[in-house]
């Protein structure tokens, strides 16, 4: 999505690594750490509470609005 974990002012978040860090414990973002040849990287995947329907479909809204990009919704059944 273009953020950086190290930005404290971003003009939507504020603190990325803060609102990240609530995001994982509410249970809308899943966090893994994953070493590879260059070095560790950390992905942020939807998790249990974000993949409920209502709440996937305003996940996709934001972040389409962070991104500045036109979201095409698909149905996952």
């Amino acid at each position: 999505m273009g953020l950086v974990e190290t930005d404290e002012n971003h003009p939507v978040l504020g603190n990325i690594k803060q609102a990240l860090e609530a995001l994982v414990q509410q249970r809308y973002l899943q966090k893994d750490k994953v070493s590879g040849p260059e070095g560790n990287t950390t992905f942020y995947e939807l998790a249990e509470r974000a993949l409920d329907g209502p709440v996937s479909e305003k996940i996709k809204e934001h972040i389409s609005q962070i991104v500045n990009k036109d979201v095409t919704y698909v149905d996952a059944d």
